[in-house]
């Protein structure tokens, strides 16, 4: 385990302004929880500090250098901190006291290795979780943990009771979670429409009252067709016969 010495010193004021003025200075307030439940406001160099941080070194023991009898020589590590969202560079650091002989909780980040088989078969590895939480003692710390996912096909996963722990490290868990699974990539189909392709023409929808009323008309036509036989009218009564017709027929002979 990394161990890393770090000067800091005592602070007075606190707050947000004097937080300010102190980083306007190069400097990043502090404050370190003692194992005697006393905590300590410290300030430190922030390029020091950043550089710390973004080395992957949140879980190495420090030891601190300062003028401060309280502080100088006590052995700690990063519990929290705060970057600001834009530089990315610390604004905050809480620090707490370790016992060298008595076992921490910490989270340590984990490492894929392996091209996982089911890569060729169309398959995606994705992590679930990217760092778990141990037991162990101080200098036995893990830097990360690595897990070998060459093994895994498409459906397969590992999960946190098959991740391997140095001797002395426990692993602190409740359930058996997943870490690690190998899913399948759907692949998306999309239809393009064709430019050239001709358009169906809609079909032709007919008002309901018009085609009644022409069905109507229609029935009519044929009635009176009907009526007439031939086609000829029968003659008014008193009217001269037609053309061509027979006469009518006279009563009987008067006596």
């Amino acid at each position: 385990m990394k161990t890393i010495e770090l000067e800091v010193q005592g602070r007075n004021e606190t707050g947000k302004g004097a937080n300010r003025r102190l980083r306007k200075q190069g400097l990043i307030p502090a404050v370190l929880y003692g194992a005697s439940k006393k905590n300590f406001n410290i300030q430190t160099s922030t390029k020091t500090m950043t550089l710390l941080l973004t080395g992957h070194n949140e879980n190495a023991i420090i030891t601190l250098k300062s003028n401060l009898g309280d502080v100088n020589g006590k052995h700690v590590l990063v519990k929290e901190w705060d970057r600001d969202v834009h530089t990315r560079n610390p604004q905050h650091v809480d620090f707490y006291e370790i016992d060298l002989k008595k076992s921490v909780r910490v989270k340590v980040p984990l490492h894929f290795v392996g091209k996982a088989k089911g890569v060729t078969e169309g398959g995606l590895v994705s992590p679930i979780v990217r760092e778990i939480e141990v037991d162990c003692l101080p200098t036995a710390i893990p830097e990360f943990l690595e897990i070998d996912v060459s093994h895994l096909g498409i459906g397969d996963s590992v999960h946190i009771e098959e991740v391997k722990v140095p001797e002395g490290v426990t692993k602190h868990f409740a359930d058996n979670f997943t870490v690690v699974t190998c899913t399948f990539i759907k692949e998306e189909v999309i239809v393009v429409p064709d430019p050239t392709a001709t358009a169906v023409a809609e079909p032709e929808v007919i008002a309901k009252g018009k085609k009644d009323e022409e069905g109507e008309a229609a029935a009519g036509a044929g009635d009176k067709k009907a009526a007439g036989g031939s086609g000829a009218a029968a003659p008014a009564k008193g009217a001269a016969p037609a053309k061509g017709a027979a006469p009518a027929a006279k009563g009987g002979d008067k006596k």
